[in-house]
């Protein structure tokens, strides 16, 4: 159902059920963007999981996204 261009969007990826689907795509080789409210927690856990993964985890990045603020929303929106 994906493709080597697919890329997936987590929301809450620093911390519990997002941290962990950020880890699992990875794993199945999907490029992942990991977004977090909190830009240190974000930087924080990608690096978690680069360390974690080796080579699987370069393909994960961070945007800044709070789902709450849309001025947060089109910067992120902007970014792709």
């Amino acid at each position: 159902w994906w493709t080597k261009e697919t890329v997936a969007v987590v929301t809450g990826g620093n911390k519990g059920i997002g941290f962990a689907l950020v880890k699992r795509l990875a794993e199945l080789g999907l490029s992942v963007v990991l977004t977090a409210r909190d830009k240190h927690k974000g930087e924080d856990a990608v690096e978690a999981i680069r360390a974690q993964l080796g080579q699987l985890g370069s393909h994960v990045h961070f945007l800044l996204l709070d789902v709450s603020d849309p001025y947060s929303i089109q910067t992120f929106a902007s970014s792709f």
